[in-house]
């Protein structure tokens, strides 16, 4: 069998990757040798590559090997260009085709379709051709054309009905047995259509079904294309994807996500391997809050592969509502978007991500383009419309949503409520806004959004009874509880107080429940957990609906007994009038909070509400600001300021906040020691925690534990050195049941027997009743505060989520009634009373405790000694670098390559330079010509002979020669005449005299080096002929002299690597040194770690010092390495003294290690140091006279060169190694001392600037 035969055994077996490389392998002896093939069979071998290739999704490939199919079958002798071409050529031309529009070339795909001969076009090739015009957006005719001629061979096609459908066919004209009958309906297009053979299919019941609803769906009627896919569904295709699929998608369009996620999802579970519109369902279950759906959605698609856009898609969505990373979702739908640039969903989840990143700009031009490639998707211009009024542009927003819903989203009831909407933000519009929310009821009586946007139309206008009368119809038909608790807030502004009573009394609790999922989109009530996230705008009723009054006299009385019991115990925390602004806006609002010692409270409320910030403020990572009043928050912790407490609280934060690359015990070491624990207690600890939290090995490495792990070893931290205080920020998330209880039961036996507290923040809300003291948090306020089992009888009750419910409803009435009832109720709110007698018992409070000496403690008891913390923070230093071995190669090896690269490529002696060499009288010994070519060294110029100018002219020219040396005929006769008559005015009598040379004038280097092998020349043939021009110190007879005083050092034939050695030297040290420094902070600043740290203690310059000592060790070895290298290995001259260059290396490298530290105590990137450090490179390189003297420079900028960091350490360098200077020359005094200087003002910026950023 031959080669050729078994190609194609491998191709028809669909051995794809075995039949790609044989043929490769066969083109490659073909290449080789000369008619291995002929050419039959290097069209089989083209075909069996092209098949391969196109069948491995290898459509680049596959494209040019169908085009050298079709040029080899060409070649062929039997190739008669009138006969019809063969089936398989039509075939190869179909597939390439199909590699084309793969690689988005829809021009040259059309046009490889075009030349199939008409007769030859099959059923696919028209349906091909139909879609490719209908893609290029040419002639609707062709396209229609084409799908009928598709239609006449194959009457079965759906896609080609549906595509006609697509382009304005009648549904009549298509289902007519008739087909002289038949015409099209365009707006462009009059023609009668060719007859087209009608299938059976369409007299079957479901089929004409079926393109009935494909009609209203292609025609835009989304509501009765799902009422009739549903028909289908039912009556005659019960498991069909198509159908769900079709059903699915025309729901979401309709605004029916609910419902479309329900039939997407059987669609999946009919076909696992289903990808169609499955991005679509991604949205659904993200929108609808469903994430277990979510998260199983995106497991299932990832099984599938990675190079569908679904699965990004997927991924995407599920990161925003997981992990809250919208730059990560960003590249996500990037990704999506690259494998289908036509995908809307990829674009509308890049707006989105885009958008909460608050890049409104960015955000608009995406939905944009998703408004352009679907324009009759709701959520596009959704987007649009948002990304208007976030930029302050209404008009924009009102003129784009009024086109929309006059073009494209008509009869689109979402789209006249968000019309309205955005009219109704501007005053002279409401009118129109009232017009096009009634049209939207009347579109769908039940349509919320509708509802609640009109009501709040009629209050702007003044007219109160048409919004009670609204709602109070569709309160009944709408079970939403929105529209009920619009009705009682209505009832209450107009004053019907007994029927605002008969509402709240059939308001059930369990609506709130549901109207928080409706009002917030990262809501979420799964089995008794709480998710922070799950608490909408409800806020309390007041105290008149609910039936318990207190009267000022009683609230008074209440809060002064129990303030005065607070004065006469100590308190673990306690915190007066505290108000945290960030951002201009108030986070925490009046705090006032006092904790027993012993035992454990719990603060709970959803995300936002200030709970982090609150745990932030106790540990004094924030301050309190002035109040409106002009007091000051006070806040006391353990009878200290907050500053003050280190090793007597263990902290817990939000984030992980490890050393990644330290393992478990390293970790638990590290802190035990900046506790001044001893090794043995350590030890204990250490074992007895990891078997509380039953946490892994202890030898395992911290970044290769799960992020459940990670919080278990930083709970474990916290509880190291049996602190007097905890305060833990979600101890229990990521923990499995069994475990959080086994954390529980710990934290109450700790708290039982001895006094310490827990403060804790959970998002598990029925865990909370273990607590001894529960404190519910909304808006930056709590809400009350109490032991658990009192505030479920106090509410009346069953669980903890319920009272925070009831207590946010009770708020938000009791805001409502100070603010719009204040003619009925003439007295001031509850909450105002009890504020003005909290600020007079935190007055008492305040002065008592500042008369207590246990609130003047020292700050430094709680602090670890100077040299334990120092000794913990250099061993977790040396054991990072001793994990990453790779950095230290780099900071070692890297010097050592960019000296020996320096000192073997600048300033070294030019070899083989191409010069033309023309001479016209006859090269002798004793000529001059002939001198001057003996003297010459050839390994420096390579000398190349020429009889006439021409050739070389040329060849120069060309920039094959770098320079051409043109001697006359009479020149050594002529020049010695002319020495000996000393003849130089008479420039015409001697003209064969001159040697004339042509130069390359741009490349100056390469000029300055033949220039100086000619003098070395000239002066080697003066010597000789005793001419007098050259000579040494010691002649008498010369022109002139090059001398040097007594105290001059030997001759040295210095280069130009000599003088850029030193400042090469010093700048990889000084910048090696920045770049190692400029991260050092920012790394464990952006991973948590350093403000871990600081709350245990450390001290700011106790940390700085700790890096500036492992810095220094590295700087130490990387001086001995590039001195060695320098001085020893390319012999660089050293005429001073070794220790006064080491010693300027040293204090050069200080300053970069300083200058570093800077950069990263002022950016908190990384990517920002990285780019600060890199951006001075060149400016310093350039301004301190490294590459070129400073000299060269204006005038202006060597006045600031000369004092910058290198400058005048380059001069000292300079003078060290080739003067021999010492520390008694000026300049080496000044290179030190300008170096001291910047040192220590870039060591005193980062003290101050590290200390203001952890203030």
């Amino acid at each position: 069998m031959s080669s050729i035969e078994q190609l194609e055994t491998l191709r028809n077996a669909e051995l794809y990757d075995d039949c790609k490389t044989l043929a490769e392998f066969i083109l490659t002896l073909d290449e080789c040798g000369k008619d291995y093939l002929n050419n039959e069979q290097r069209l089989t071998v083209y075909r069996c590559l092209a098949d391969s290739t196109w069948f491995l999704h290898e459509y680049h490939l596959a494209e040019s090997y169908f085009k050298k199919v079709l040029h080899s079958y060409k070649q062929l002798d039997k190739y008669d260009k009138n006969a019809l071409e063969p089936d398989w050529i039509i075939e190869c031309k179909y597939r390439q085709h199909i590699c084309l529009l793969k690689l988005n070339r829809l021009k040259e795909a059309l046009t490889v379709l075009e030349s199939i001969l008409f007769q030859q076009r099959t059923a696919k090739i028209h349906l091909a051709l139909g879609q490719c015009y209908q893609k290029a957006g040419g002639s609707v005719q062709e396209s229609i054309s084409a799908y009928r001629e598709c239609l006449k061979q194959n009457p079965n096609t759906l896609s080609a009905y549906i595509a006609l459908l697509a382009l304005g066919i009648k549904l009549s004209d298509l289902l007519h047995t008739h087909p002289s009958a038949a015409s099209i309906h365009h707006e462009n297009q009059a023609q009668q259509p060719t007859p087209v053979t009608i299938s059976p299919l369409v007299r079957q019941p479901w089929f004409r079904a079926l393109l009935q609803a494909d009609a209203c769906s292609t025609s835009r009627d989304f509501a009765e294309a799902s009422r009739l896919y549903q028909q289908i569904d039912a009556q005659y295709l019960p498991q069909s994807t198509y159908v769900l699929c079709q059903l699915g998608y025309n729901q979401y369009l309709n605004g029916e996500y609910g419902q479309a996620l329900h039939s997407l999802q059987r669609a999946q579970q009919i076909d696992p391997l289903l990808l169609k519109h499955m991005d679509i369902l991604a949205f659904l279950t993200y929108t609808e809050c469903k994430d277990n759906s979510l998260e199983k959605l995106v497991n299932h698609l990832m099984s599938l592969g990675d190079h569908h856009p679904e699965t990004w898609i997927a991924i995407g969505y599920y990161c925003l509502k997981k992990n809250h990373k919208p730059s990560r979702t960003v590249y996500l739908a990037q990704k999506a978007y690259a494998l289908d640039n036509t995908r809307i969903q990829a674009l509308l989840l890049k707006g989105l991500a885009l958008f909460k990143l608050k890049r409104y700009s960015d955000s608009l031009v995406h939905y944009k383009e998703a408004v352009r490639l679907t324009p009759y998707c709701f959520e596009g211009y959704k987007g649009v419309v948002d990304g208007y009024l976030s930029t302050n542009r209404l008009s924009d927003a009102n003129m784009f949503i009024t086109n929309a819903v006059r073009t494209n989203l008509k009869e689109n009831v979402r789209a006249f409520t968000l019309c309205g909407q955005v009219l109704a933000k501007e005053p002279s519009s409401l009118d129109k806004a009232r017009v096009y929310l009634e049209k939207a009821l009347v579109l769908n009586a039940k349509y919320t959004d509708a509802v609640i946007a009109l009501v709040e139309v009629y209050g702007q206008l003044k007219q109160q009874q048409k919004s009670i009368e609204l709602l109070k119809e569709h309160v009944q038909m709408n079970n939403d509880p929105r529209i009920r608790q619009l009705l009682i807030e209505n009832l209450m502004k107009s004053g019907s107080n007994e029927e605002m009573l008969q509402q709240v009394r059939n308001y059930p609790t369990t609506h709130f429940e549901r109207l928080e999922r409706e009002m917030n989109d990262d809501s979420s009530f799964d089995g008794g957990r709480f998710d922070t996230g799950a608490m909408g705008d409800l806020d309390p009723m007041c105290d008149d609906v609910i039936g318990e009054n207190f009267s000022d006299e009683d609230l008074y009385m209440e809060c002064t007994i129990s303030d005065h019991h607070q004065l006469s115990n100590p308190c673990a925390i306690e915190l007066i009038d505290v108000t945290i602004r960030l951002s201009n806006k108030d986070i925490l609002k009046s705090i006032n909070l006092s904790i027993e010692q012993g035992g454990i409270f719990a603060l709970l409320g959803p995300s936002g509400c200030g709970k982090t910030t609150l745990i932030r403020t106790l540990v004094g990572r924030l301050h309190p600001i002035v109040n409106h009043d002009k007091t000051q928050g006070k806040i006391l912790i353990l009878g200290k300021h907050p500053h003050a407490f280190g090793q007597l609280v263990g902290f817990m934060p939000q984030e992980m906040a490890l050393h990644s690359t330290n393992t478990i015990d390293e970790e638990l070491f590290f802190y035990g020691r900046l506790a001044d624990m001893s090794t043995q207690k350590i030890q204990q600890r250490c074992q007895f925690l990891i078997n509380l939290l039953e946490l892994p090995h202890k030898r395992k490495s911290i970044f290769k534990l799960s992020g459940g792990q990670q919080r278990r070893v930083s709970f474990a931290i916290a509880l190291l050195h049996e602190p007097r205080l905890l305060i833990l920020d979600e101890p229990t998330v990521g923990v499995d049941p069994l475990l959080r209880k086994k954390i529980w039961q710990h934290l109450t036996e700790i708290t039982m027997k001895t006094d310490v507290t827990a403060i804790l923040t959970t998002h598990y809300i029925e865990e909370a009743r273990q607590a001894n003291l529960v404190s519910f948090m909304r808006h930056g306020q709590l809400l009350e505060t109490g032991h658990p089992n009192e505030l479920l009888l106090k509410h009346e009750q069953q669980t903890l989520e319920g009272v925070f419910l009831e207590l946010c409803e009770r708020r938000r009435m009791l805001e409502m009634q100070r603010h719009g009832q204040e003619n009925i109720h003439h007295h001031k709110s509850l909450t105002t009373i009890a504020n003005k007698i909290r600020h007079s018992c935190q007055s008492i409070i305040s002065s008592c405790c500042m008369k207590n000496s246990c609130c003047r403690t020292l700050r430094s008891c709680a602090r670890p000694s100077i040299g334990r913390s120092l000794y913990a923070l250099l061993i977790k230093d040396i054991i990072k670098f001793q994990r990453n071995p790779f950095m230290l190669i780099i900071q070692f090896l890297v010097p050592i390559l960019q000296i020996t690269l320096f000192c073997l490529c600048v300033g070294r002696k030019l070899t083989n330079v191409p010069i033309g060499f023309i001479s016209r009288e006859t090269i002798r010994s004793s000529s001059m010509s002939g001198l001057i070519f003996n003297n010459i060294d050839k390994n420096v110029l390579n000398l190349i002979e020429y009889k006439s100018i021409d050739e070389p002219q040329h060849l120069f020219h060309l920039g094959h020669l770098l320079g051409i040396i043109d001697i006359g005929g009479n020149f050594t006769r002529e020049l010695f005449e002319k020495i000996n008559s000393c003849s130089y005015s008479d420039v015409n009598k001697y003209n064969d005299s001159q040697l004339v040379i042509y130069l390359d004038q741009t490349n100056r280097q390469m000029v300055y080096s033949i220039a100086e092998e000619f003098i070395r020349v000239f002066k080697s043939i003066d010597v000789e002929f005793h001419l007098g021009f050259f000579t040494s110190i010691s002649s008498n007879q010369s022109l002139f002299k090059l001398g040097h005083f007594q105290n001059d050092l030997p001759d040295i034939e210095h280069t130009f690597t000599h003088f850029m050695i030193p400042g090469i030297v010093l700048s990889v040290i000084f910048f090696f040194n920045v770049a190692l420094t400029a991260l050092s902070l920012v790394t464990e600043q952006s991973d948590g770690t350093q403000e871990r740290v600081s709350i245990t203690g450390v001290k700011s310059n106790e940390i700085i010092l700790s890096q500036l000592i492992i810095h220094l060790l590295i700087l130490i070895i990387q001086i001995v390495i590039v001195l060695f290298t320098s001085l020893y290995i390319f012999t660089i001259p050293l005429r001073g003294s070794l220790l006064y260059s080491s010693l300027l290396c040293m204090i050069q490298g200080f300053c970069g290690m300083t200058f570093g530290l800077v950069i990263s105590t002022i950016f908190t990137t990384e990517i920002n140091a990285h780019q600060v450090t890199m951006s001075t490179f060149y400016p310093v390189l350039l301004l301190s006279g490294i590459v070129w003297p400073i000299e060269g420079q204006p005038m202006w900028m060597r006045r600031i060169a000369k004092w910058l960091p290198m400058t005048k350490a380059i001069d000292a360098m300079r003078g060290i190694l080739l003067k021999g200077w010492s520390i008694k020359h000026l300049i080496v005094q000044q290179g030190f001392i300008v170096t001291f200087i910047w040192s220590m003002v870039f060591l005193i910026l980062t003290l101050l600037i590290f200390n203001c950023r952890r203030l």
